[in-house]
């Protein structure tokens, strides 16, 4: 069995948040073309982040926080780095060489909790950042434009369809009622 690594607490590790997921292979971050309009702004904390060699956007399932996993309820695709951890290192191995799943408990550096109910599976790769790193995330909708655009996006009971697509942010809302799913009586003021 391959020796496990010697990972030591630290005051930096209570601010820790490990991503749990796995590599996509078919979307990629590539170099833009072209030429943008100049940035007048000094912050370039996001653009570092997806301009880093090493990017990569993963399908992330879960997380753990200062103790604790959390699987997500739908799963989110964010930008990490590196190809990731194996988050049960060392797993014991078969003879032909393949990693059983259950590996037993990780370190808690990478497997985020003390105690492990449940092993992750072979293929998931662990990421560990600060709570206050920056990052990138993409959340997927697929199905029809009817239910993934248009329902979300347009007022069915607007009575004049020429006009849309605004939000008005900022307003009080106040008298209304929630009833049926629909809400009413409401005044803007």
């Amino acid at each position: 069995m391959p020796s496990a690594k010697n990972y030591r607490e630290t005051l930096l590790s209570s601010s820790a948040v490990l991503l749990y997921g796995r590599v996509m292979t078919d979307l990629v971050i590539g170099k833009p073309e072209g030429e943008r309009a100049a940035r007048k702004g000094g912050n370039r904390l996001l653009e570092n982040v997806i301009r880093d060699p090493e990017a990569r956007l993963a399908r992330i399932y879960g997380f753990a926080y200062q103790g604790r996993y959390y699987d997500l309820p739908v799963p989110a695709i964010f930008v990490v780095h590196g190809d990731g951890e194996d988050p049960e290192d060392p797993r014991p191995v078969e003879q032909g060489g393949n990693a059983y799943v259950a590996g037993g408990p990780a370190h808690v550096e990478k497997g985020g909790v003390a105690f492990h109910g449940a092993n992750f599976a072979p293929d998931i790769k662990v990421w560990s950042y600060d709570q206050s790193d920056f990052s990138l995330r993409l959340d997927l909708s697929s199905g029809m434009l009817s239910d993934i655009l248009l329902a979300p996006e347009l007022d069915r009971d607007d009575p004049d369809p020429l006009f849309g697509g605004g939000k008005v942010g900022g307003g009080k809302v106040g008298g209304g009622k929630v009833g049926g799913g629909k809400v009413g009586g409401g005044k803007v003021g």
